[in-house]
């Protein structure tokens, strides 16, 4: 039945070009846009891809009677008008919306939750053509948080002489939501601070590196472009406040996903941030998940990688051992350092199982002349076996617990003021 609506209302839609909606008749367009669309047509595959939009589409017309437009060239987007005050009303509309944006979707035994963001554009005059209502449409899809993952509604009044202006404003990333913590990275050795690790903090709510992937999906290329460009210049900021009040701080640790090390723009934006600043390019540390970039392309990654190394940056992988990396890609890419994580460390100081893989890793790195960090060390105990086996640095709550920027000053100074052999920070019970 689905089928017929749908092969019924593509026969009405190819009107739609010309078509401007009777007057009175309450005429709503709707845009309604995939966020995650490019990254699950590149997981998923083209066709299953293509059957998920169908079946997003089907829902839309069987559902609420929309009479559709072609889809947008990119297949992310479906447009079409509604009708209200004939069937449904337009409250109707948007409740039963609501429910088709945040459902998930089978594909023959793979369930997948969407991203979905929509626009309603009412019109009462029934003057504008429908194209011009689903550009307008765009705009408000366009302004839409990027870091909300549940399905999100616009409802907006279409108004011809702020069409333009409108559509001008189209915020790539909210900026006054980031906030940035520090965790700080101990010597093994020393026990003075080596590094400051930087850790987004989105709309209260903090991203850890592994969960980065999380926030770049909902980002389109220019807010994620934005959100990396803001959270390098608040680092190099951050970092140059330090060095004017003679904190020590060496250098700062920022991960970037895949897709982020795969801008175009990024190798530029860095170094033009760093020059801004006057500061080494030796102090910034860029992290990264994998350095085949999966989700950017390996070629755009590995060149940008290569950039950066060329021009002094320091490179980390983060999750060694975990993940699908080989060595050829460490070589390939210039890393210097490796930071290995909660799955490793957890119960390294009782149980030898931990204990040999741990063992095994710090010797893979030593062939290969890679700097170790152990990560989320929680307790005591793991500390303290993590700095006698061979690691070259630490970081966790049993180490120094992250912090704000103005937090860390407190913790810069008072590790400064500190008599010698006295640097290590306080133990957590």
């Amino acid at each position: 039945m689905a089928n017929g609506i749908i092969k019924a209302a593509a026969r009405f839609a190819c009107l739609n070009d010309r078509m401007s909606v009777p007057a009175g008749a309450k005429a709503a367009a709707l845009v309604v846009k995939l966020e995650d669309g490019k990254m699950l047509r590149a997981s998923l595959g083209p066709e299953l891809f293509r059957r998920l939009v169908e079946m997003i589409s089907q829902r839309l017309v069987a559902e609420l009677r929309l009479i559709p437009d072609r889809a947008a060239s990119d297949g992310v987007e479906i447009c079409g008008m509604l009708l209200a005050g004939r069937a449904m009303s337009l409250s109707e509309h948007l409740a039963g919306l609501g429910v088709i944006c945040r459902s998930s979707y089978d594909l023959g035994g793979l369930r997948v939750s969407p991203i979905i963001k929509a626009a309603v554009v009412s019109h009462l005059a029934g003057s504008a053509p429908a194209w011009e209502l689903f550009a307008y449409g765009r705009q408000a899809v366009a302004v839409l948080s990027p870091l909300t993952g549940d399905g999100q509604i616009r409802v907006v009044e279409y108004v011809a002489e702020r069409w333009e202006s409108e559509a001008v404003a189209r915020p790539a990333f909210p900026s006054e939501k980031l906030r940035l913590d520090y965790q700080p990275q101990i010597c093994c050795h020393t026990g003075r601070t080596i590094a400051l690790r930087a850790v987004p903090v989105v709309a209260g709510r903090a991203f850890a590196a592994q969960d980065l992937e999380k926030i770049s999906t909902q980002l389109g290329p220019q807010a994620l472009g934005a959100f990396q460009r803001l959270v390098l210049h608040r680092v190099l900021r951050d970092l140059k406040g330090w060095d004017r009040i003679g904190r020590n701080v060496p250098f700062v640790s920022v991960g970037l996903t895949d897709r982020g090390l795969a801008d175009p723009t990024l190798v530029e934006t860095i170094l033009w941030e760093l020059d801004r600043c006057e500061i080494a390019a030796s102090r910034m540390e860029i992290e990264m998940q994998e350095p085949g970039g999966r989700g950017g392309g390996a070629m755009p990654v590995a060149t940008n990688l290569r950039r950066l190394v060329d021009a002094g940056c320091r490179l980390a992988m983060a999750e060694f051992g975990k993940g699908a990396a080989g060595l050829d890609d460490l070589r390939r890419c210039g890393i210097g350092r490796v930071r290995v994580g909660r799955e490793f460390v957890a119960g390294c100081d009782f149980n030898v199982e931990q204990q040999n893989m741990i063992l095994a890793i710090l010797a893979l790195a030593e062939h290969l002349g890679l700097e170790t960090l152990a990560d989320d060390v929680r307790t005591v105990e793991e500390r303290a076996f993590l700095s006698q086996i061979g690691f070259d640095a630490l970081q966790g709550e049993a180490v120094a617990a992250r912090m704000t920027a103005s937090e860390t000053d407190d913790f810069l100074l008072n590790r400064a003021l500190a008599p010698r052999g006295e640097c290590c920070p306080p133990i957590r019970a």
